[in-house]
C-alpha cells in the first residue's frame, strides 16, 4: 500500500513537472510569436518610413546588441551569411542571415535569437518579455537621429492621452463635508448637459460614497475612457437625492490661451495638440471684433516643442491669406508635402510679434518661418533648437509605438530648418543693448515702407550665431512691446508675468 502512494506521489510529481515545462513552453512560444510581429512591424517602419534609408537586417542586429546591457558577455556579429551569437564560453549560435532588406524574416530571426539568449543566459531571463524586446527596439532605434525612439507601452499610453485627450466630464467638485459640491462646470461640458448647476451636492460617484474623499480623488473617480458613463447621486439644495447618468467625453489638454500683458494681448501657445487652431482662430476673431481694437498681438511660442503638423499649419494660416506655410519632405509618399495658406488673415492686417527661444522647436519652427518669410510678423528673442524633422507615431502590436523622424521641415524657398532654426530679428540672448538697437532697426525700416504696411518691411535672414539659443525671459516681452508701440522708450515694464 505504502509502495503504491509512493508510486502515485512520483507519478503526480512528474505530472507537475510535466505540466510546468508545457506552461513555461507555451509562454516562451508565446513570447517568441509577439517578438516576431513586433520586431517585423519596427523593421518594416524603419524601411519604409525613415527620412534615410534604412536595412532590417543591420537595424536588427544592432537591437540585438542591445541585449548587451542585461549580459555584457553577449557578442553580436553580422556575417556575409550567417548572424553569429555567443554568450563567453557559453552559448555559439549561427543562424541563416537573410537578404538585408527582407522586414519579415529578420523579425523572424531576431526573435529566435531572443529566445535562444533567453535560454543561455540567466541575466536575459530575468527579464520579463516586455523588458527584454524594449532593450532590443531601443537599440535598434538608437542612434539614427536625435529624435526617432522607441516608447514602452505605459508612456505610449499617457502620451496618447496627452494628444488625444481623455474621458472627463467638465465637472469640478471640492470636498463639503459629507459629501462633494459642485463649484464649476465647464462651457458645454457633459455636466453641464446632463443639467448639473454650480452648488449641487454629489453624494455618490458610481455608487461610492464621496464623503471622506480627498480634492485629488474626486477627479480621478470622475473620469475614464471617452464614451463611458459615470453615475452620480446629486442632491440640489436639500432636496430628495436623484441619480444623474453624465457620459464622459474627451477632454483635451490646453494647448493655447490668451492673456494680457502691458496692455497687449498674448496668444501664448504651449503646443499643437488637436483644438489648437480652432482656440488661436476664436482668440484672434475676437481680438480683431474689439473696439477700440489693440494696437497688435504678441504670439508666445516660447518653448513650444511642436506637436501634430496640420494644427502648425492652422495657426500660421490664422494671420496669413495665401502662399507657402511650410513644405514637408521625406522618402514614404506620404512624407512628401507642401502646405499652403488660404482665406483671411483673421487679425485683419492688426500688427503681428512671435516669440520665440531655445526651446521652440519642429512644428513650432514652422510657424514662426512662415511668419517671418511672407513679412507677416516681427520674430524676437533667440534662435530656436533648429530641429526641423517631424516624427511619425507608428503604434507597435504590443502597445508600445516607434516615434520615427519621417520628413523634413523646410522654408518656403527650400532652406531646411534643421540647418538654422529660425533667427529673430530683435535678439534678447545678447543682452538689452543689443535688443533696444535691433528694436530701433525694425522700427526704422517700417517707418522708411510706412505706404507698403508695417508688416511688409523684412531685415532678411541670418545665421543663429547672430542670437545663440537662450530661455526665454522678460527682455522677450518688452522688446515685443517696443514693436507694439513703436518706439523703445514707450512707457510700461514688463514684470514676471512677462517671464516664459
Amino acid at each position: 500500500m505504502a509502495h503504491a502512494a509512493r508510486l502515485l506521489y512520483a507519478l503526480l510529481i512528474l505530472w507537475l513537472a510535466a505540466a510546468s515545462a508545457t506552461a513555461e513552453s507555451a509562454k516562451a512560444n508565446g513570447a517568441a510569436a509577439t517578438d516576431e510581429a513586433v520586431f517585423t512591424a519596427a523593421l518594416v517602419t524603419f524601411e519604409t518610413r525613415h527620412v534615410e534609408p534604412q536595412l532590417p537586417g543591420e537595424r536588427m542586429t544592432a537591437g540585438l546588441r542591445g541585449l548587451r546591457r542585461a549580459d555584457p558577455a553577449l557578442v553580436v556579429a553580422a556575417r556575409p551569411r550567417t548572424l553569429d551569437i555567443s554568450l563567453g564560453s557559453g552559448l555559439r549560435l549561427s543562424l541563416p542571415a537573410p537578404p538585408a532588406g527582407d522586414a519579415q524574416a529578420w523579425g523572424r530571426t531576431g526573435a529566435a535569437a531572443v529566445s535562444a539568449l533567453t535560454a543561455a543566459s540567466p541575466h536575459i531571463r530575468a527579464l520579463d518579455s516586455a523588458a527584454r524586446s524594449a532593450l532590443v527596439l531601443e537599440e535598434m532605434a538608437a542612434g539614427l537621429d536625435p529624435y526617432t525612439r522607441f516608447v514602452p507601452a505605459l508612456e505610449a499610453a499617457r502620451l496618447r492621452s496627452a494628444r488625444l485627450g481623455v474621458g472627463g466630464t467638465g465637472i469640478v467638485l471640492q470636498p463639503d463635508g459629507a459629501a462633494a459640491k459642485v463649484v464649476r462646470l465647464e462651457p458645454e461640458s457633459p455636466g453641464m448637459r446632463a443639467g448639473l448647476l454650480p452648488g449641487d451636492r454629489v453624494l455618490a460617484i458610481d455608487g461610492m460614497a464621496t464623503a471622506g474623499r480627498t480634492a485629488e480623488d474626486l477627479p480621478r473617480a470622475l473620469s475614464g475612457e471617452p464614451g463611458t458613463s459615470v453615475t452620480l447621486t446629486v442632491s440640489r439644495r436639500g432636496g430628495v437625492a436623484r441619480q444623474v447618468v453624465v457620459m464622459r467625453a474627451p477632454v483635451l489638454p490646453e494647448t493655447a490661451r490668451l492673456s494680457w500683458i502691458g496692455g497687449a494681448p498674448v496668444i501664448k501657445v504651449d503646443s499643437f495638440g488637436r483644438d489648437t487652431e480652432q482656440v488661436v482662430a476664436r482668440i484672434t476673431t475676437g481680438l480683431a471684433a474689439r473696439q477700440p481694437r489693440p494696437g497688435g498681438i504678441v504670439l508666445d511660442l516660447r518653448g513650444n516643442r511642436g506637436g501634430l503638423l496640420l494644427q502648425a499649419v492652422g495657426v500660421a494660416d490664422v494671420f496669413l491669406e495665401s502662399g507657402v506655410v511650410v513644405h514637408q519632405r521625406g522618402r514614404h509618399p506620404d512624407a512628401s508635402r507642401t502646405w499652403l495658406a488660404g482665406g483671411a488673415d483673421l487679425a485683419e492686417g492688426m500688427k503681428l510679434v512671435v516669440l520665440i527661444d531655445g526651446g521652440t522647436a519642429s512644428a513650432a519652427e514652422a510657424v514662426a518661418a512662415a511668419l517671418q518669410d511672407r513679412g507677416r510678423a516681427r520674430i524676437v528673442g533667440s534662435a530656436t533648437r533648429g530641429k526641423g524633422l517631424i516624427q511619425l507615431v507608428q503604434p507597435l502590436p504590443d502597445g508600445s509605438e516607434l516615434h520615427v523622424s519621417w520628413s523634413r521641415l523646410l522654408r518656403e524657398d527650400g532652406e531646411a530648418l534643421n540647418l538654422n532654426g529660425v533667427v529673430p530679428e530683435v535678439c534678447t540672448s545678447r543682452g538689452e543693448a543689443q535688443a533696444r538697437a535691433e528694436a530701433e532697426a525694425v522700427l526704422a525700416a517700417s517707418a522708411a515702407r510706412a505706404e507698403t504696411r508695417w508688416r511688409e518691411a523684412s531685415l532678411g535672414r541670418r545665421h543663429r550665431s547672430a542670437c545663440p539659443p537662450a530661455e526665454g525671459a522678460a527682455l522677450d516681452m518688452q522688446a515685443a512691446l517696443w514693436l507694439l508701440r513703436g518706439s523703445v522708450t514707450a512707457s510700461g515694464e514688463v514684470g514676471r508675468e512677462g517671464l516664459r
